[in-house]
């Protein structure tokens, strides 16, 4: 959607008289890469599905009790909506309450445990100390090229729990694939799955694809990737494009009185679009202030927002967890489009290209 950049843009003057401004969307990164073949499901080997069934069975036995395995389990456990306990880590922190010291050199260990904080609720001050202690000393590590350094490097970037769950694994299968203790029955596991389903994502793409709607679709896969949900993720890639369209006409190309009358069209029919500021824009009006203390605010909120959708989601029993799932997986997508005050969306090369081409070009060799 239109970045807020298009504001100060020249203007030009089309054939009726009226004054427009002059657009810089980037053109379509990927030409007719989706439209030019389709997939076979008939393609896919069977043995696929079959290997995946017994490759799990190998991978249920590779659990020890260290600090790796013990924030890994906790992750895991929050993030499919169990309501594992922070006191957990008191074992790992000296009578002070605060971390031991001779767990800086375990650099697996702090990895786990800087991603395993990411799930902390409001008042969990020993994963507040968690964070911290982490981040503090996995920014201290001095080389970045080695397999483990650039893992860190991309943590520090994008943690997990605010990531896109399948950009997610795609890194991490690249990732593991350079670790020389991998196991090769887990990383085999990992390859097929991601191939599997990315077959079937390179489909429903096909079937929707015109410029632009490969970044819509994109918005999607954040949304709910999973292979039941093929439907849904064409109906909404459908229904983003023309948000978009709309968008980009209050933004970067109609007139105020055009708008108007446009605006009234819509209205009528029972829906409303807001036009022109951002909420950064707002914050720095209203308060006086400028445009770094309105990020660190904003930023604030966020995080405070963070810790209440992390206790949300395990907490609420009325909601299905489906439904939760795709807030959460919207707030990831905000996350990974918008980080740093960019807007990946109206230049996707910047941000989305080598997301896109992760998630949909480019397969894992088995």
């Amino acid at each position: 959607m239109a970045s807020l950049e298009m504001k100060n843009n020249p203007v030009n003057c089309d054939q009726q008289g009226i004054i427009r401004p002059v657009t810089n969307f980037s053109p379509s990164l990927w030409g007719d890469l989706f439209t030019s073949c389709s997939v076979d499901h008939s393609q896919v080997p069977e043995c696929y599905a079959k290997e995946i069934d017994v490759l799990k069975e190998n991978v249920r036995r590779m659990i020890n009790d260290d600090l790796f395995v013990t924030a890994l389990q906790f992750r895991l456990l929050r993030q499919h909506a169990f309501d594992a306990l922070s006191c957990i880590f008191d074992k790992f922190t000296d009578n002070n309450g605060k971390f031991k010291e001779n767990l800086k050199g375990d650099i697996k260990g702090l990895l786990s445990l800087y991603e395993a904080s990411h799930l902390r609720y409001h008042g969990e001050t020993i994963l507040d100390e968690a964070l911290i202690f982490s981040t503090t000393h996995l920014e201290s590590i001095e080389n970045y090229g080695t397999f483990m350094g650039r893992q860190v490097r991309h943590a520090l970037e994008q943690s997990l729990q605010r990531g896109i769950p399948r950009i997610e694994a795609h890194n991490f299968i690249a990732f593991y694939e350079e670790d020389e203790s991998k196991d090769e029955s887990l990383l085999r596991l990992a390859k097929l799955d991601f191939n599997l389903l990315q077959i079937l994502h390179k489909k429903e793409l096909y079937e929707i694809t015109r410029d632009r709607v490969v970044e819509c679709y994109f918005w999607t896969l954040g949304v709910y990737f999973e292979p039941q949900y093929s439907r849904a993720r064409v109906m909404l890639a459908k229904t983003i494009a023309m948000i978009s369209i709309i968008d980009d006409t209050y933004d970067s190309y109609g007139t105020l009185d055009e708008l108007a009358i446009f605006t009234d069209a819509i209205e009528r029919d029972g829906a409303k679009i807001w036009a022109s500021s951002s909420g950064i824009e707002c914050y720095m009006n209203e308060y006086g202030v400028s445009e770094e203390e309105a990020m660190k605010e904003f930023n604030n909120i966020a995080e405070n927002a963070w810790k209440d959708m992390n206790e949300e989601f395990v907490k609420t029993k009325d909601v299905s967890m489906e439904i939760t799932k795709r807030i959460v997986n919207l707030a990831r997508l905000i996350d990974v489009v918008y980080k740093h005050n960019q807007d990946g969306y109206t230049h996707p090369e910047k941000v989305l290209k080598p997301c896109i081409n992760g998630l949909l070009v480019e397969y894992f060799k088995i």
